[in-house]
C-alpha cells in the first residue's frame, strides 16, 4: 500500500484538531493558519470517504468515524514526537521538566541538588502557567510537570503530592493607596486597576472567581507573564494575585508589599505530574523520590509555611492554599 505524505499530516493535524476541540486552538498549536488546518482536514475527509468533525459554534466535534480513527491517530502522532526526539539526541540521559510560574524557588533547590548527585543528566527547565504545561506535557515536550494543584487532570495523567499547601498574596507598591489601609476587602481592590496573568495560569482563576461571586466587574490593566507583571506592580501602576514564593525577594527587599487581605475558600497544593501510560524514565524515578524527600523535610523544618502566619511583609494573611480531599 503506498502511503502518501500528506495523509500523515492529515492524520496529526486531525488528532491536534480533535485533542483541542477547536480549529482555532489547533491553529494555534500547530503555528499555521486556520484556512491550512481545515484543508488538511477536508483531504483527509475525502481519502477516507466519511465526515471526520462537526463544527458546532467555535467548537468542533467528532463523527461516529472521527471516533473510530482518533486512536490510531493519536497513536502515530506520539510515535512521531517519540522519533524527533530521537533524533534531536534523546538517547543522553535528558529531563525535561516543566514548572509553573510562581513555583520556582520551591523547585530550584531541588533541581540544584539533582544537578549534583547526576551531573551526567542533562536537566532542561521551561517556565510556564498550568493549562500550557499539561497540554505541552500531553505532547510529550516534558518528562515532569511542577504545577499548583486543583484538580481537574483527564485520566491519561497521574500526579504525586510534593506539598500540601502553598500560599497566595495580593500585591501591591509600597506607595500604593492601597498599602496604608489596614485591611483590604474586595471592593477596594476593584477600585483599581487590575494585572492578571496569562489565560490558564491559576492565579487569575481564583482572582476572577472571587470577583465574579462578589458581582463585582474589575477593571483589567493588563494580561502579562510574572516577571512583567512584577515590575509594573512594583512601579505603583496595580494590583496583583501571584504565589508568595514567587515575590518572596520583592517583598524582603520592599519593592512589592503584600496586602492585609481576607482568605479565600480556595486551597491548592502542589504536584507533579506525569503521562500515566508513559514508561517514568530513571531520571524521573530519582528526581522525584528526592523532591519527595526534600519537600518532606521542608514541612517538618517549617510547618509555618503550611498555615495562615503573618509573611512578615505587612500582610496580616495571606490567601491560604493546601489541599482537601
Amino acid at each position: 500500500m503506498k502511503i502518501r505524505n500528506s495523509h500523515l499530516n492529515g492524520l496529526i493535524v486531525f488528532y491536534i484538531v480533535a485533542e483541542e476541540k477547536s480549529v482555532a486552538r489547533a491553529s494555534e498549536r500547530l503555528q499555521v493558519t486556520q484556512p491550512a488546518v481545515s484543508i488538511q482536514i477536508k483531504r483527509l475527509e475525502r481519502v477516507v470517504g466519511t465526515q471526520l468533525i462537526v463544527t458546532r459554534g467555535k467548537t468542533v466535534a467528532l463523527t461516529e468515524s472521527g471516533k473510530r480513527l482518533l486512536p490510531y491517530a493519536a497513536a502515530l502522532y506520539h510515535s512521531a514526537v517519540k522519533a524527533e526526539n530521537l533524533l534531536k539526541g534523546r538517547l543522553i540521559p535528558t529531563l525535561r521538566l516543566g514548572v509553573c510560574e510562581g513555583l520556582m524557588l520551591y523547585c530550584a533547590p531541588v533541581i540544584e541538588m539533582f544537578n549534583d548527585l547526576y551531573p551526567t543528566v542533562n536537566v532542561t527547565v521551561r517556565e510556564g502557567h498550568r493549562k500550557r504545561l499539561i497540554t505541552e506535557l500531553s505532547d510529550l515536550k516534558h518528562d515532569l510537570c511542577i504545577v499548583a494543584s486543583r484538580g481537574g487532570l483527564d485520566t491519561s495523567f497521574s500526579a504525586v503530592r510534593l506539598s500540601h499547601t502553598e500560599r497566595m498574596v495580593l500585591v501591591v507598591s509600597p506607595k500604593h493607596p492601597l498599602a496604608e489601609k489596614l485591611i483590604v476587602r474586595w471592593e477596594d481592590i476593584a477600585r483599581y486597576p487590575l494585572l492578571l496573568q496569562h489565560e490558564g495560569s491559576i492565579e487569575r482563576k481564583v482572582l476572577l472567581k472571587e470577583l465574579m461571586l462578589r458581582d463585582i466587574s474589575p477593571f483589567i490593566a493588563a494580561e502579562v507573564g510574572m516577571e512583567t507583571m512584577k515590575r509594573i506592580v512594583s512601579k505603583g501602576k496595580g494590583v496583583a494575585l501571584m504565589f508568595l514564593t514567587g515575590v518572596r525577594y520583592e517583598l524582603d527587599t520592599g519593592k512589592l508589599t503584600a496586602l492585609p487581605f481576607p482568605e479565600v475558600k480556595e486551597r491548592f497544593a502542589i504536584d507533579v505530574v506525569c503521562r500515566r501510560e508513559m514508561r517514568p524514565l530513571l531520571p524521573c524515578v530519582n528526581f522525584l523520590s528526592l523532591a519527595k524527600e526534600y519537600f518532606a523535610s521542608q514541612e517538618l523544618t517549617h510547618p509555618e509555611r503550611h498555615g495562615a502566619q503573618s509573611c512578615g511583609t505587612g500582610c496580616s494573611k495571606g490567601l491560604a492554599l493546601e489541599h482537601r480531599q
